[in-house]
């Protein structure tokens, strides 16, 4: 493959990738409908592409999921159908409304633990463990 070729190739893919992203934190997507559309990038838009081009797309990935986690997403889960998240700087910290650490840390209290998106009006689950 020319260099060219793949260069283009990569930025396009770079270019999917940005409007995946964007369009995940708008619509709260799950983060396994994320990756099922990441694998359809690389196996099209890369397909062939030197190995080079596809770390520097796996790379971008990483710095996208990063600034998800970093911007995005909020851990917590549902105590009796309220959700409660364990970000103090959030109206919806458990320690604010009267849940102490250790109730909060119990495994059965806590229901549909795992990452939400603070993007959305609703929480949206991300990644439920």
């Amino acid at each position: 493959m020319r260099i060219e070729t793949a260069l283009k190739r990569k930025s396009e893919a770079i270019c999917q990738l940005r409007d995946l992203y964007s369009s995940a934190a708008i619509f709260g997507m799950l983060s396994s409908d994320i990756n099922t559309r990441v694998a359809q990038i690389r196996n099209e838009t890369l397909a062939k592409c030197p190995v080079w081009a596809v770390s520097e797309f796996n790379g971008y990935r990483q710095a996208l999921t990063d600034q998800l986690y970093a911007d995005s997403l909020v851990y917590g889960g549902f105590v009796k159908g309220q959700f409660l998240s364990t970000h103090r700087n959030r109206p919806d910290y458990y320690e604010k409304h009267g849940v102490e650490p250790s109730a909060y840390a119990d495994g059965g209290r806590v229901q549909l633990r795992g990452h939400y998106w603070a993007t959305t009006k609703e929480p949206r689950p991300f990644f439920l463990a």
